[in-house]
């Protein structure tokens, strides 16, 4: 027969059994919800609830919790848990954190992106970053960068041209028509292009901040070779307001395509492609994709 120590010993070891298998099933619950984002964030096609799932995931979780995933295996995780601890950063801290930040981008992308400066006051830094974050890209990507500027567009017999100094990219007018009537566009497109030899990379845009694609053209034979879409940063709400036109910028290497930019209210976005596919490999927002 179990004395009264005996009976109180075994209720608290099944107390804590229960207990812990309660925490493992939080920690799995939490670890499952992980994993399905890391999928989503590269698998589908909009962000639509997408964002609001991030930031559920991210703005609850503590600086100790944020710092573990900074060194997630999806880079757009350690970019979202390295943006959440710049945001929960005391004032303090900010120059710090998002220098930490930028070091996450650095990492995860291959730029050499140079640290800000301590001379940046505070202030700055907690209302700009996003702007602060993208001329340091700019400069991190150095000449690699392909910017919108003196990229003239011709229509001819059926057929697009797209021209930087000597080269020039083709391809059927039909063609990229049937991608662009895909996407909400409220104003006609700019354009940006990466023209190579073999393949050619071209974005087409708006200043509102929807969804986008990217076409990945074969430059011998003027044919489409692989299209895929951005997120950039949400689809604009239903009063807009007064918005800002902002250019996108294009890296190409041999193996990566990314795009990065900001929306028409300094948000900024950072989207990575595999050039030979055209598999989203990276998205990220700093606003989450919320345009509410």
């Amino acid at each position: 027969m179990l004395t009264t120590n005996g009976i109180l010993l075994a209720a608290q070891v099944a107390t804590l059994t229960a207990l812990t298998w309660s925490q493992a099933d939080e920690k799995n619950e939490k670890m499952n919800k992980l994993e399905r984002l890391r999928e989503l964030l590269v698998s589908v096609d909009r962000p639509t609830d997408i964002g609001k799932q991030c930031a559920a995931e991210f703005e609850p979780l503590s600086a100790v919790q944020l710092l573990a995933l900074e060194s997630d295996k999806s880079p757009s995780i350690s970019l979202f848990a390295g943006w959440e601890s710049f945001r929960k950063a005391l004032p303090s801290e900010k120059l710090k954190e998002l220098n930490t930040f930028l070091s996450i981008m650095e990492n995860r992308l291959g730029f050499k992106i140079p640290s800000i400066a301590k001379s940046v006051p505070q202030q700055n830094i907690v209302q700009n970053a996003p702007e602060i974050l993208m001329d340091h890209l700019i400069t991190g990507a150095g000449t690699s960068l392909e910017t919108p500027d003196t990229l003239p567009m011709t229509k001819k017999a059926g057929l697009v041209t797209i021209a930087r100094g000597p080269k020039a990219m083709t391809m059927s007018e039909e063609a990229l028509n049937r991608v662009l009537k895909n996407y909400k566009f409220l104003e006609p497109c700019s354009f940006n292009a990466s023209l190579g030899a073999d393949q050619s990379y071209v974005i087409a845009y708006d200043r509102y901040g929807g969804r986008f694609p990217i076409l990945c053209v074969d430059t011998k034979k003027s044919t489409l070779v692989w299209k895929s879409t951005l997120w950039n940063v949400g689809e604009l709400p239903a009063f807009a307001g007064q918005l800002m036109p902002r250019a996108k910028m294009l890296v190409v290497s041999e193996k990566t395509v990314t795009v990065f930019g900001l929306g028409p209210y300094s948000e900024l976005h950072v989207e990575r492609f595999e050039a030979s596919s055209g598999a989203c490999l990276l998205r990220y927002a700093s606003n989450f994709w919320r345009r509410d």
